[in-house]
């Protein structure tokens, strides 16, 4: 089974996309959204206020909400907060399955998905990085996501 966790705030253009071009190499889901901006301030369950958008794939979305957010200045730890809630969507997989961790805007290609998710340990995955415009690319590229089997994280 392969998992795609990701923390969510309000992208549900980037959400639809990601779930359809997702469709065939990924089995669950897990969105995790907050109730907290990462600079903590309030903010709306955009998914969940918009869930008949996304209908058709309900039964493959596991929707953490996260209510209790850490406090102080550091946005930091509210992100690494909420990206550590995941874990609590997995409870019950196994460790051969995989798990698929970066943000909704960093959109692999299936094809690259299905190749690694045979790999032994932790994979990254590399991204070519646009800065506000399409025509401004960066000159590195962005390497956040990662891919491995739950028994290797």
């Amino acid at each position: 089974m392969i998992y795609d966790a990701f923390p969510f705030l309000d992208e549900l253009e980037l959400l639809e996309l990601r779930l359809k071009e997702l469709a065939a190499v990924v089995d669950r889901h897990i969105l995790v959204e907050s109730t907290l901006t990462f600079q903590g301030t309030p903010k709306p369950l955009y998914y969940a206020d918009n869930a008949a958008r996304f209908e058709r794939w309900a039964d493959r979305i596991d929707h953490v909400i996260v209510t209790a957010m850490p406090g102080g200045p550091n946005h930091w730890h509210r992100e690494a907060y909420q990206r550590e809630c995941i874990t609590h969507a997995l409870f019950g997989a196994s460790g051969d399955d995989v798990l698929l961790l970066c943000d909704v805007d960093e959109l692999p290609r299936p094809e690259i998905v299905k190749e690694f998710a045979a790999y032994p340990g932790i994979t990254r995955l590399d991204f070519t990085q646009y800065n506000f415009w399409l025509n401004c690319r960066a000159p590195l590229p962005c390497s956040c996501a990662r891919m491995c089997h739950l028994r290797d994280r």
